[in-house]
């Protein structure tokens, strides 16, 4: 029988370790939500990992608000100003959206 090398064994350990912790956490398909709100096309993805990003596109020529709710009583609302055309992102350690609504003309 064969002795593995050192750098070997290590090697195979920790593969299988990280095939052990991350094959838990990923999951085997993430669902994507997207929906337009006023001037705003926005999305966010249920990837299943720690944190949660909502991504918008403000589609209108002037400059207009976003908020964000977010699911959680712990959590504020995410209000931001967005240019016309403009993108954006936010993120927060919630696991959920609950709302993305365009407060209007800024």
């Amino acid at each position: 029988m064969k002795h593995r090398s050192l750098r070997t064994r290590i090697a195979l350990t920790v593969a299988a370790t990280a095939t052990a912790v991350l094959g838990t956490a990923i999951p085997a398909s993430a669902t994507t939500f997207s929906h337009v709100s006023g001037c705003f096309a926005w999305s966010w993805s249920d990837s299943g990992w720690f944190t949660t990003t909502v991504y918008w596109h403000n589609r209108c020529s002037t400059r207009h608000r976003i908020e964000v709710v977010w699911d959680g009583q712990a959590y504020d609302p995410t209000v931001r100003l967005v240019n016309g055309d403009g993108k954006g992102n936010a993120w927060t350690t919630s696991d959920a959206v609950t709302g993305v609504y365009d407060l209007g003309r800024a």
